[in-house]
């Protein structure tokens, strides 16, 4: 049975979170929390069920697969603060500083974090990810610069390449200029 206790320590959690599914989370661990203290019970067992859930899914998820040097990704995304295109996932820096692989839409998850230039992923990460992440590391701004060409889409801000020099490039000239990338 669910806990006060778990419900609290399920928050706190939630709230060091940055991922969009923790979102919210924290406060309603926290109200449920509150009213099973209040009320010695929950009001239903779809919600005992839930509370169950929400503690659950707040302790962190392991990989089975292992994590990659990502510390050249890392650094390009930290310093400059911006985020790197790799099509399947982004490579984004977090208002804490925390560097990131994430899923290309809005809210759509994390696939692990880059600490210490080591990426360590979650266990929703797939190989294909980690494969590109190696790519990006090893290849470098060429790398990410032909990813821009074969996707049509800037590999630092994803906007769509339109002009002739963008698309030779594969990246518009804000981007290059300002990730110091000089056309080989």
């Amino acid at each position: 049975m669910t806990t006060v206790q778990d419900l609290q320590n399920a928050a706190k959690m939630f709230a060091a979170r940055t991922d969009g599914f923790a979102a919210g989370k924290a406060d309603i661990c926290n109200d449920l929390a509150n009213k099973l203290q209040r009320f010695g019970s929950f009001a239903s067992e779809k919600q005992a069920e839930f509370a169950a859930k929400l503690v659950a899914w707040s302790v962190p998820q392991k990989s089975t697969l292992t994590g990659v040097k990502a510390n050249y990704v890392a650094q390009l995304v930290a310093e400059l603060d911006l985020t790197i295109n790799l099509e399947i996932c982004k490579v984004t820096k977090f208002r804490n500083g925390s560097v990131a692989v994430v899923h290309p839409e809005f809210g759509g998850g994390i696939f692990g974090f880059i600490k210490d230039g080591m990426f360590e992923p979650r266990a929703n990460c797939t190989q294909e990810i980690i494969d590109r992440l190696t790519e990006a590391q090893n290849g470098g701004l060429k790398y990410l610069a032909e990813l821009g060409k074969i996707t049509g889409r800037c590999c630092i801000c994803s906007l769509k390449l339109k002009d002739e020099g963008s698309i030779r490039r594969g990246m518009g000239p804000v981007c290059a200029k300002r990730v110091g990338y000089l056309e080989q």
